[in-house]
């Protein structure tokens, strides 16, 4: 993992409704349970460009 200059911390109440991945969005913290988690490319692109501001690309 490589950490990337510039990224903030976000509050994620309010991209909830952008994550794929919690599927009940008024229970969201109960996928954060466990320390890892698989999450798909478009949820990880909305996080991205919450916290970079844009979509790191490799």
């Amino acid at each position: 993992m490589e950490y990337l200059r510039g990224a903030k911390h976000v509050d994620i109440t309010h991209i909830i409704p952008k994550l794929n991945f919690i599927k009940n969005k008024e229970s969201w913290g109960y996928v954060f349970r466990f320390a890892f988690l698989e999450i798909d490319q478009e949820s990880f692109a909305n996080i991205a460009e919450e916290m970079l501001g844009y979509m790191p690309i490799k």
